[in-house]
């Protein structure tokens, strides 16, 4: 009976393994390949569609480049583009997020670096604000 029970708990142990292992391996972020990103203090936004990448900020004129689409890793979906200002690079990461002026909760956080600047902020799928 002893013998059983350790080759069942085996077996369940290895199992667990290999669906761990998997997971692992195969897990990608589900951030969408069109994102709204925005941030606040300074205010900033990019929105990200299938053609483009399009970066507005009060007191700058608008910023759009090609969309190459995404590069993914196991945590973090990120795009970049050069323009004529410099490099635009937005990352966008799986977890909760406040904008810090509304109480509206974003599923992703996002950080853009503008030229070397960082600014941090939130992310939801493209629209998915004009759905509220």
């Amino acid at each position: 009976m002893r013998s059983v029970a350790v080759l069942a708990m085996a077996g369940f142990l290895s199992a667990c393994q290999t669906v761990a292992g998997v997971s692992a391996q195969t897990a990608t972020l589900p951030v969408p390949d069109a994102v709204d990103a925005l941030g606040t203090e300074p205010f900033w936004a990019v929105m990200i569609d299938a053609e483009q990448i399009a970066l507005t900020r009060p007191d700058h004129p608008p910023v759009t480049a090609p969309n190459a689409g995404p590069v993914r890793t196991a945590s973090a979906a990120r795009w970049e583009a050069s323009t004529a200002q410099g490099k635009l690079k937005l990352t966008v990461t799986a977890g909760p997020c406040s904008d810090g002026m509304s109480d509206r909760t974003y599923p992703f956080k996002a950080q853009a670096d503008i030229g070397g600047r960082i600014l941090k902020g939130c992310a939801a799928a493209a629209g998915a604000r004009e759905n509220d």
